[in-house]
């Protein structure tokens, strides 16, 4: 019984070992794939900031953010280098000072919103707050960290939800 026991605490000390050497590794990939997670949450707020009167983006505009939304999505694998370069032109490029504004102002509030769900989190599961702003926040964000947990790399653009909303928001722009 004492080895059978024995046994059981070492499998359980042996498992939180890895989990601890597991965890930085876990980290700073998720620190390396900032960016992508980054344009997720960007792209995600265009759509938005797009269907308020006023802040809709207009034919100028359109031509250069359908260059590179269909850059985007014709992307296998997303690196962070093409996903800091994509979200820079987007910001620096595409949007107006107006919208720029109205996308500020909405990482904000998501912000807020995830500090708030990281709250309830934290109470309703004793104190864990082991989740991650985009992955409270950002669709499809929980699916592309699994993923990345995993050690495969994927463009979060080519799969549901984001695949979904970035369709949505390309035959939108089309129209135009």
């Amino acid at each position: 019984m004492k080895y059978v026991l024995s046994l059981i605490v070492f499998g359980f000390c042996l498992g939180l070992a890895q989990l601890a050497l597991a965890q930085p590794t876990m980290t700073k990939n998720l620190d390396h794939y900032q960016p992508v997670l980054e344009l997720m949450n960007t792209v995600n707020i265009v759509t938005q900031i797009d269907a308020v009167p006023g802040l809709a983006f207009n034919k100028s505009q359109s031509k250069p953010l359908l260059d590179l939304l269909h850059d985007l999505s014709a992307t296998a694998k997303l690196e962070p280098d093409a996903a800091l370069s994509m979200l820079k032109t987007l910001e620096a490029k595409i949007l107006t000072p107006t919208q720029f504004k109205a996308l500020g102002q909405k990482r904000l509030e998501l912000k807020a919103l995830a500090q708030k769900r990281r709250t309830q989190v934290r109470v309703s599961e004793g104190g864990s707050s082991a989740l991650n702003l985009y992955s409270l926040t950002v669709p499809g964000a929980r699916a592309f960290i699994t993923i990345l947990e995993k050690g495969e790399s994927v463009n979060p653009f080519r799969v549901d939800p984001n695949l979904g909303i970035l369709k949505k928001f390309v035959s939108t722009l089309e129209t135009r």
